[in-house]
């Protein structure tokens, strides 16, 4: 089955080669090897669990939704990174490994071949660009953590050819045997409890000759759609939950004869740890999260038979205050922000992304900005609609974009671009806002610093908020992470994180 990153279907031109490049795979496999209790035999197809875990893991680290990474994997090779005969598993269409990818530029064949987490990598890098590139539609608020938000990128990780229309041209019937509807559907067998939505196109919202290998185009950019499916892998300890069905209520993370009870729909439990993979079914490919009910009574539940609770507003919970200091599995004491990003944690002005992360590496958005500067300062949470046309009141981050726009901490305009990923130019200038920093009386050493943000980049390089990327680079157009931001906005708060 031919992939979009095959022979031609899809040119990334030199920034994207750049940009698909694994710098960071070396890291990032050692961690997710780490956490999975992983040590690689060449030839040999990890355990099924193992490879659970593996993809799972990958998909966090990517803020991926990991039903979407497991489904595509799945679909691609039934997580198949070698043949019996330990022989790497190579389609006839030259597919490699457990995501069939081929050779590019940016990626080491022999890698792809032989190394699992490498390869399972770089599907999950495909995806993410995909996700990304700009130019496919998106769903609602192109929310990362909704599993719907993916099936345009879960198309074009195979190719959007006239074969992965949503519906058929002629007739106007939905296709099912499109890519991403196989993709969509294996997610809700393989997830048990989990059911996503399955949308509706029209044959107008798609141009292509279906006799033709053309790519289809797409005249409808947005598609807004109710009702969809968050990730099941980002609850944390001491959120409330409901039962979207009838669920099993079990003594141990397995559907192996240790059924408590059958607990009702819209029965409210509470989380009370991270997520862990089935202790002895072998092909459950959902993961269980022990839970409380009211009552007191402790077991396991499928995350596909959990939902937020309902009733609850979409905008994040006010943050509590923690009972013991706040600490994140992926920011280690080592990281060059540790402390300002737990000082901000335990000063419930941020969180973690689930599953007991912060996720520092990835992309700041500006919607995240804004509802981190809302809650450093304290300012109000009932602002006045700024008419954004892309910022409906149901946004998950509208109070917070509301709010710092009220204030004056991003420019009001008709769209706020609420997904965009933040930059560092971008990055001086709402923090030089919403902290008015005095006005620097020297000058930058920056050579790239001129233009629009150049004043905003002096007062905070002047304040010790932070400097560039090279002693005479400030770089203000490279996107910022959720790492730098929070080194930043801490610096901003407290003069102690400050560059002495």
């Amino acid at each position: 089955m031919k992939k979009l990153v095959k022979n031609g279907l899809f040119t990334f031109g030199f920034i994207g080669l750049l940009s698909m490049s694994l710098p960071t795979s070396v890291l990032a496999a050692e961690t997710v090897a780490e956490r999975c209790q992983y040590e690689a035999v060449v030839g040999v197809n990890p355990a099924f669990q193992t490879t659970n875990c593996l993809l799972t893991e990958m998909a966090l680290d990517y803020n991926i939704p990991p039903e979407v990474v497991k489904a595509v994997a799945y679909r691609e090779s039934s997580w198949a990174q070698f043949n019996s005969d330990g022989s790497p598993n190579i389609s006839s269409d030259n597919g490699i490994g457990m995501m069939q990818l081929t050779n590019q530029a940016n990626f080491d064949q022999e890698r792809l071949e032989m190394d699992v987490l490498y390869n399972i990598e770089a599907g999950v890098k495909v995806l993410d660009e995909m996700f990304t590139r700009g130019n496919l539609p998106v769903i609602n608020d192109n929310d990362r953590n909704v599993i719907e938000s993916w099936y345009f990128a879960v198309m074009a990780y195979n190719g959007i050819k006239p074969q992965n229309s949503p519906v058929r041209q002629a007739s106007g019937e939905r296709n099912e045997s499109a890519y991403q509807e196989l993709v969509y559907s294996l997610i809700n067998r393989s997830e048990q409890g989990t059911t996503t939505k399955q949308l509706s196109f029209e044959p107008s919202d798609f141009n292509y000759d279906p006799t033709s290998d053309a790519n289809i185009e797409f005249p409808v950019h947005h598609f807004t759609f109710d009702n969809l499916t968050k990730t099941k892998y980002l609850f944390d300890i001491g959120e409330k939950v409901e039962t979207n069905t009838r669920a099993n209520f079990r003594t141990s993370p397995s559907t192996q004869n240790n059924l408590i009870t059958t607990l009702p729909a819209g029965e409210v439990l509470t989380i009370t740890g991270a997520f862990t993979y089935d202790e002895v079914s072998p092909n459950n490919q959902f993961v269980w999260y022990p839970v409380k009910r009211t009552d007191g009574t402790e077991g396991y539940i499928t995350s596909g038979n959990l939902n937020p609770l309902s009733g609850e507003s979409v905008e994040p919970a006010p943050p509590v205050e923690p009972e013991e200091p706040v600490t994140f599995s992926d920011v280690p004491v080592t990281h060059y922000a540790y402390d300002e990003i737990h000082y901000l944690a335990n000063n419930n002005i941020v969180g973690g992304v689930g599953h007991g992360r912060f996720d520092p590496n990835a992309p700041l958005t500006r919607a995240q900005a804004a509802t981190m500067l809302t809650r450093a300062l304290g300012t109000s949470t009932n602002a006045p609609n700024p008419g954004f046309k892309d910022v409906s009141t149901t946004h998950y981050f509208y109070s917070g974009i509301a709010s710092a726009v009220e204030s004056g901490f991003f420019v009001k305009a008709d769209n706020f671009y609420p997904e965009r990923t933040l930059t560092r130019g971008e990055m001086a200038a709402i923090l030089d806002r919403a902290f008015d920093f005095p006005q620097a009386v020297g000058s930058h050493p920056f050579t790239d610093a001129s233009g629009i943000f150049e004043y905003n980049i002096t007062n905070v390089y002047e304040a010790g908020v932070t400097s560039g990327v090279t002693p005479t680079t400030f770089a203000p157009r490279n996107t910022i992470d959720r790492g730098q931001f929070a080194a930043f906005l801490a610096r901003s708060l407290n003069e102690e994180f400050r560059a002495q």
